[in-house]
């Protein structure tokens, strides 16, 4: 499995430096750490509010359990592949309120499926949205 991981990486770092260097090619391009105020608002509306998703009513709705769904089970899945790989138990383990975590992350995720079933049924009654 750490050979697995190590090499997903690797394959992650020429993609991304496949990527920057692309991304210096372009003429006239600048990087600028300007409109901080308005980068923070598009993080917060777009894409954790999910702003533009949710135009069509069904559809953004089960984009947005299944993106909600899948970032409230993430903490769970980084233990889980941190305790198997590396065989290391957190000091301060979450045992405490991990009942109630995983009675929420169960809830999500039958919720994550009510998303992707719909986006199924959606996909194969109607085709690829236009």
């Amino acid at each position: 499995m750490a050979t697995a991981i190590i090499g997903a990486f690797g394959v992650f770092y020429r993609a991304q430096n496949a990527w920057l260097l692309l991304m210096k090619r372009v003429q006239g391009a600048t990087q600028s750490a300007g409109r901080i105020g308005d980068r923070v608002r598009i993080l917060f509306t777009e894409v954790l509010g999910q702003s533009n998703v949710r135009r069509k009513v069904l559809p953004g709705l089960a984009h947005s359990l299944i993106f909600f769904g899948f970032l409230a089970v993430q903490p769970h899945s980084l233990e889980l592949m941190v305790r198997g790989v590396f065989a290391f138990t957190w000091p301060i383990s979450p045992r405490v309120s991990n009942g109630g975590y995983l009675f929420i992350a169960d809830i999500l995720a039958f919720l994550v499926l009510l998303g992707l079933g719909y986006g199924l049924y959606r996909r194969l009654s109607s085709g690829p949205p236009t």
